[in-house]
């Protein structure tokens, strides 16, 4: 369909049906109102557009411009808009559902308070896009590049982001729930407050990065790289963190509460006033760690390195200790207390304790 039997169309009945639009000039055109069902349009330009209102049912796009069009709030879904440019464009509060974005490009784009809901966006750019608030949920991010993005309370649930990358990108509030998100490099970010429950973070680098009450309750942290990290207040409670690599790490009143920590490595970290209850640590280095009143109650302790490590005042109430060597960490005050005792006990490492339970 040509342009000109285009414009004849819509001035008759409003409404473009069943036909193929290819490599049409539609820049700057007022198509409010106008209703397109099953429409295919290829190489299309409807940069600057005024489409309130405008109804899109069962159609398809492909390299498809929207460069500079308000969406002002709409709803589609079961459609697909490969390879298409939204460059400055505002889908603000717009709904997709069922949706294909794949490879197109995002790049100052306004999606805030946007929702996407079982949708593919693989290999999108995301430069300087203004993300704050939207949602994606049961969709795919494959590939895909937030590049000077405000992330500021976006949430991300049951999402596969396999290969995207966050690059200069505000992610702190962001909720990354039930995603697969391995291999990421979070390497000296800000990710204050920032929720990964659930989500597999397998094999990712976070050193240096700022995780001030960070959630990763029940995630998997196996072979991933937490050095030098600020982690106050966070909580890793029921994670894996397997091989896991904490060493010069602050982690101060941190919560790893029934995690594994077989062959993690916390040395030379700072666990003070850390809660360790009912951990599982198998061969877990914390060597020269300062643990001072850190609560390892019910804590499994096998073969545990804690040569040079500071347990003053710390809390061992029915620990066990199997192959254990204490002789070189500081004790002082060691309590093996239950809570409820209002005096605590003091405990003396020596090879008897260190090989049975507390």
């Amino acid at each position: 369909m040509t342009k000109g039997e285009l414009l004849t169309n819509i001035k008759n009945d409003n409404t473009i049906e069943r036909c193929t639009l290819q490599g049409l000039d539609l820049s700057g055109m007022d198509l409010s109102g106008v209703r397109f069902w099953d429409v295919e349009f290829l190489d299309v330009d409807f940069s600057s557009s005024k489409i309130i209102k405008t109804g899109f049912k069962k159609c398809n796009f492909k390299n498809v411009s929207f460069n500079n069009v308000d969406f002002e709030e709409l709803f589609w879904q079961k459609m697909s808009l490969n390879g298409c440019s939204f460059l400055s464009a505002n889908l603000s509060k717009c709904t997709f559902n069922n949706m294909d974005f794949s490879r197109s490009n995002f790049k100052d784009t306004d999606i805030s308070q946007a929702t996407f809901f079982e949708s593919t966006l693989n290999e999108i750019n995301f430069e300087k896009t203004k993300c704050d608030k939207a949602t994606f949920a049961q969709s795919e991010i494959k590939n895909s590049t937030f590049l000077n993005c405000n992330l500021l309370s976006t949430t991300f649930f049951k999402t596969d982001m396999s290969d995207t990358k966050f690059v200069k990108t505000n992610l702190d509030k962001v909720v990354l729930m039930e995603c697969l998100l391995t291999e990421q490099n979070f390497e000296n970010m800000t990710l204050n407050m920032v929720q990964f429950n659930s989500s597999d973070l397998s094999r990712s680098n976070f050193d240096g990065a700022d995780l001030a009450q960070t959630n990763f309750y029940k995630s998997n942290l196996e072979a991933s790289s937490f050095k030098n990290v600020k982690a106050n207040n966070a909580i890793f409670t029921e994670a894996n963190l397997k091989l896991t690599d904490f060493s010069g790490a602050n982690l101060y009143q941190s919560n790893f509460a029934e995690a594994s920590l077989e062959l993690a490595n916390f040395q030379g970290a700072n666990i003070e006033q850390t809660y360790f209850l009912s951990v599982i640590c198998k061969e877990t280095n914390f060597i020269n760690a300062n643990a001072k009143y850190a609560n390892f109650s019910y804590a499994n302790f096998d073969k545990v390195y804690l040569n040079g490590t500071d347990l003053s005042y710390a809390l061992v109430h029915k620990i066990e200790l199997n192959k254990c060597d204490l002789d070189k960490a500081n004790c002082l005050g060691l309590r093996r207390t239950d809570f409820d005792l209002s005096e605590a006990e003091d405990f003396k490492a020596d090879k008897s304790i260190c090989e049975g339970d507390i």
